[in-house]
């Protein structure tokens, strides 16, 4: 329910975005509350989160590596499963980045290594083909540590300006 979201997590991500924000979900974590949310007026349609940390801070992690990495890092204990964990990094990323649940031929350098995302007992793993820089990702998080951003390859570059 919007009711709950605070003021301060709508103006986060509206000065993230530079225009209104529409609510669309939330999911609440020990650490903090993630609110999603999508740009109400230019297109293409974009989509950021808030995470409201339990101290009352207010971060934004689509704005950089630094509070994206964070995020993750502090609500990791609670992820549910891989799919869980890919749909988190997809929504949180500053970039534009997709899990690869199938290889596509342009992904040539990942073919003997690539699997489906895995949830391995300490944590997770998984390939994502980053379409902000071109690049695919093999990306790990044990629980209770980092995120693990390896390059491993030539993806897709997008530009949506």
């Amino acid at each position: 329910m919007e009711n709950d979201v605070s003021l301060e997590e709508r103006a986060a991500v509206e000065a993230y975005f530079g225009e209104p924000a529409i609510f669309l979900s939330k999911s609440e974590f020990m650490a903090g509350r993630l609110v999603f949310w999508k740009n109400a007026e230019s297109f293409p349609t974009i989509r950021a989160c808030s995470f409201r940390r339990r101290n009352g801070d207010v971060l934004v992690p689509n704005e950089g590596e630094d509070f994206f990495r964070g995020t993750l890092f502090e609500i990791g204990a609670e992820i549910k499963d891989a799919d869980h964990w890919c749909k988190l990094i997809e929504r949180t990323s500053p970039g534009v980045r997709q899990s690869i649940k199938k290889l596509l031929p342009y992904m040539k350098d990942i073919q003997s290594s690539w699997h489906l995302p895995i949830e391995t007992g300490e944590g997770f793993d998984a390939f994502f083909d980053n379409y902000s820089t071109g690049r695919l990702e093999r990306i790990g998080m044990k629980r209770g540590a980092a995120l693990r951003i390896e390059d491993v390859g030539a993806g897709m570059e997008l530009h949506l300006h």
